[in-house]
């Protein structure tokens, strides 16, 4: 077990990424990390989620908007976004925060997948500690991957809460087969997995349809333990009554793309090739 060496990675991660905002790329905690969708529909739904201290269960329904909209099934609520919001955090604070945390998770299940793959590939096992060069490498290259630094710019959140259901799942399967794991770990893939599956909404369907090939071949002539299968249904019950919103929503004839039926998106418009 680990648990001293995770945790120490984990706050390594996410001081790293708070000084690399704030002192690298200049910003400040007064302006958002986004705009675009940022700020047009997340921040929206963060400040009217903290009016209501935290109960996303008083934000499911809003008939003030355009004639009424079921605003949680459109946009769900995290977990960690009810705690915050019962605190009274400013909207500003919990936006950058949710992108450093998520941003954290990313970067340390991408590094300690890429430990466990060199624990099969070589010997690795002897060697623990990083140069901080090196280290502050990893966390750059990592939490700040061209992909989701420009899904955070467009305010695309769901894209870094969902992917977390194949990057934890990758790192859980790797580490697992190495017997490294710490109590440290399981919680942050557990953390990881609830608010995923609550807000993941089409990042579950591509973490499927891209990440699966990569998982199978993780566990190709080896066995999914127990534990695995057990925490990720635990995950996928704890997170129902958010996920169960946003499925009935895509279900319905109000979603403006829909898993079945006629989408309303392509139903008063003319669709062009790139729709």
């Amino acid at each position: 077990m680990r648990f001293g060496t995770d945790l120490k990675l984990l706050l390594t991660y996410f001081f790293t990424i708070m000084l690399t905002w704030f002192w690298v790329l200049d910003w400040n905690w007064s302006h958002a990390f986004s705009a675009h969708d940022g700020s047009a529909a997340v921040m929206p739904m963060l400040i009217d989620l903290i009016q209501h201290r935290g109960n996303w269960k008083e934000w499911i329904y809003r008939y003030e908007l355009v004639g009424g909209a079921p605003t949680h099934g459109v946009f769900g609520s995290l977990p960690v976004m009810k705690f915050l919001g019962w605190l009274g955090v400013h909207p500003v604070l919990v936006y950058n925060f949710l992108v450093i945390l998520f941003q954290t998770l990313h970067g340390f299940f991408s590094q300690r997948a890429m430990e466990a793959l060199l624990d099969q590939w070589g010997d690795f096992k002897a060697k623990r500690q990083w140069p901080w060069i090196l280290q502050l490498g990893f966390i750059w290259i990592f939490a700040f991957t061209p992909w989701l630094g420009w899904r955070v710019g467009y305010g695309h959140l769901f894209f870094l809460y969902g992917s977390l259901l194949f990057t934890a799942s990758l790192s859980f399967l790797l580490t697992e087969q190495n017997k490294n794991q710490s109590y440290t770990f399981i919680i942050a893939a557990i953390f990881s997995w609830i608010h995923a599956f609550a807000v993941g909404q089409q990042m579950l369907i591509y973490s499927f349809i891209f990440g699966g090939p990569i998982l199978f071949a993780a566990i190709w002539r080896r066995k999914v333990s127990k534990l695995f299968l057990v925490l990720i249904g635990l995950s996928l019950l704890i997170s129902s009554p958010h996920w169960i919103s946003l499925y009935r929503h895509h279900m319905s004839s109000d979603a403006a793309r829909t898993l079945f039926g006629e989408e309303v998106t392509y139903s008063y418009i003319t669709a062009q090739f790139l729709d």
